[in-house]
Parts: structure tokens; C-alpha cells; sequence
């Protein structure tokens, strides 16, 4: 999606650049990578930020079993396409490319920030994410969504959206590193299992574990 908006906008050969330019400039290491280590770090940092500026409606998306990363997560993969309208994102776009990803973060706050009230009002799962889809689609005032993004969110450091990276970071890897740990256990077990079974016929990719 990144590269069909480029596109449009840009001959093949300059969108081809911006892209490279996106994935390995602009955004953190990984974050297009099979496992979206990135992504996924992002969206703990995101979560924990909604804690700092919104708390509010982070208690209560939290009490309706609402997971922000259900709807952010594609923010983030595709910079908001498909999710604002085409003048918002390429505002976004504008800022990201000038400022880096803590843009996203920013403009992810203001989003939540600027429907706010209307989310507040829901209190189901399915309504929460009824307005956050409704909404959301509509959201063309670009001026009031940046004064929240840059002034109204603020103070908003590059520092502590680091740390909160380099901590998440630490964390996935160690979940995923337990991870891997089980599941090289349960291969184990699996195939001792089946060896000892009367029936068992060693296969011959079995062989080369």
C-alpha cells in the first residue's frame, strides 16, 4: 500500500527510493521484518503512551476488553492508509518524512485524542469499535489534528519514546526467546514420543535433526 500511494505521486524509480527510504531510514530496524519485531514494539510503546496522555480511555478500552493495537497496528504498518482520508495521511506522510516515526506516534495520540468524548460514551466492545471505525474514516480537519499532535500532546521527547523502545525491545526478545526454547522442547518430546512407538518409521528430514 506504502508503495502504491508512492506512486501515485512519484515515476517508479523515485517511489522505489522512497520506499527503501521509508522501510530502512525512517522506520525502526525489523519493523517489516516476518516476525514486525518493530511493529510489535511500537505498539507496546503506543499502549503505554496511551496510559501517559490519555488515561481516561485507556482504563476504559481497557474494561471493554479493547486492545489498542486491534486498530493501530495497521496504522503503523501502512502510515495510515486505508484509515484517513487521502489529504490527512499525506499531511501525516509530510511530517513523517521531515520528522521520523515519532510522528506516527503523535498523530496515533491525536486520533484517539480528537474522539475522545465519543468513545467515552460507548460501553460495549462492539461500539467502541463501531465509532473508531466511523469516526476515524472521517477525520478531515488536518489543521485541529495537528494542533493536537504537536501542541496539545506535548511535551512529547525523542529520549523517552527511545527508552520506551529499547525496553520493549528487551522484553519481546526475551518472550520470544522463551519461546523458542518450548518449542524446540516440544519437538524434542514429540519425536522421542514417536520413537518410541512400535509403529514409528524414522523419516529421512527426521534424520538430519
Amino acid at each position: 500500500r506504502i508503495a502504491a500511494i508512492a506512486l501515485l505521486f512519484l515515476n517508479e524509480e523515485d517511489a522505489f527510493w522512497c520506499l527503501v527510504y521509508i522501510v530502512e531510514v525512517v522506520m525502526p530496524l525489523s519493523y517489516y521484518s516476518k516476525q514486525l519485531i518493530g511493529a510489535q514494539v511500537d505498539q507496546e510503546v503506543f499502549k503505554e503512551l496511551v496510559c501517559e496522555k490519555l488515561p481516561s480511555l485507556a482504563i476504559h478500552l481497557e474494561n471493554h476488553g479493547v486492545d489498542p493495537a486491534l486498530f493501530s497496528l495497521n496504522w503503523f504498518l501502512c502510515l495510515f492508509v486505508d484509515t484517513l482520508p487521502v489529504s490527512t495521511y499525506l499531511h501525516i506522510w509530510d511530517a513523517l518524512l521531515f520528522e521520523g516515526s515519532k510522528v506516527l506516534f503523535r498523530y496515533a495520540l491525536a486520533i484517539l485524542k480528537s474522539i475522545e468524548e465519543k468513545l467515552l460514551r460507548q460501553n460495549d466492545y462492539m461500539s467502541i469499535f463501531s465509532t473508531f471505525r466511523t469516526e476515524v474514516e472521517s477525520l478531515s480537519d488536518v489543521k485541529n489534528l495537528t494542533q493536537i499532535a504537536f501542541h496539545d500532546l506535548n511535551p512529547f521527547p525523542l529520549r523517552s519514546i527511545t527508552n520506551k523502545r529499547e525496553h520493549h525491545q528487551k522484553v519481546l526478545k526475551a518472550q520470544m526467546e522463551s519461546l523458542e526454547v518450548i518449542r524446540r522442547d516440544y519437538r524434542k518430546n514429540s519425536l522421542a514420543s514417536k520413537a518410541s512407538s512400535p509403529c514409528y518409521v524414522q523419516s529421512d528430514e527426521e534424520e538430519g535433526i
